[in-house]
């Protein structure tokens, strides 16, 4: 495990504002964004095919909406210009909750898992062209999140790389989805 998240951890171990693996399960109609790379690195080491863990089906209209009208800068707004008909390539979710939680409720693909994964449960905002480390939902009792200065340098760091990376995969997704799913037979 890596310092930066061994840092994260520790803090969140000794939080109750948040109940455990909250990013892994969703009470209603949630979903992990997964990136063309991403997919293909979790195929490759896992050994499933795409059709065992990904979904391209439409998103319900509700879930469209609310991402159209999140707030600017959030991940649901990214999502949002994203889509392709309403579709956007993701984990298929099981009983809402990530197919890759283990009986222990462990991350079986922690290793490799999706860039919104490494970054949960910050998010990023660009301003004045300098990336700002935020919290994932802004109305969050997060006590790591309260005061910016919470948050190790390096970790910091470690965030603002995965930031620009996500801003990447957004680039690769955007060019290469169309053919992805079409060669790969999700649609």
């Amino acid at each position: 495990m890596s310092p930066n998240n061994q840092i994260f951890l520790k803090h969140c171990a000794e939080c109750s504002a948040c109940p455990a693996s909250s990013c892994c399960y969703y009470e209603e109609d949630g979903f992990v964004m997964v990136g063309i790379s991403a997919a293909k690195e979790i195929k490759e080491k896992t050994g499933l095919s795409y059709q065992e863990f990904l979904d391209f089906s439409p998103l319900p209209q509700a879930l469209v909406e609310e991402c159209r009208n999140d707030f600017p800068n959030s991940e649901g707004r990214m999502r949002y210009e994203m889509l392709k008909d309403n579709r956007i390539l993701r984990l298929k979710m099981k009983n809402n909750r990530c197919p890759f939680l283990n009986e222990k409720n462990a991350c079986h693909i922690y290793p490799f898992k999706p860039l919104i994964c490494t970054m949960f449960p910050f998010w990023y905002k660009t301003e004045e062209a300098e990336i700002k480390i935020v919290p994932h939902n802004p109305q969050t009792d997060c006590l790591f999140m309260e005061n910016e200065k919470c948050v190790p340098d390096e970790l910091h760091t470690h965030l603002k790389k995965v930031a620009l990376a996500i801003e990447e995969e957004k680039e690769e997704y955007l060019k290469e989805i169309e053919h992805f799913v079409k060669e790969n037979k999700l649609i």
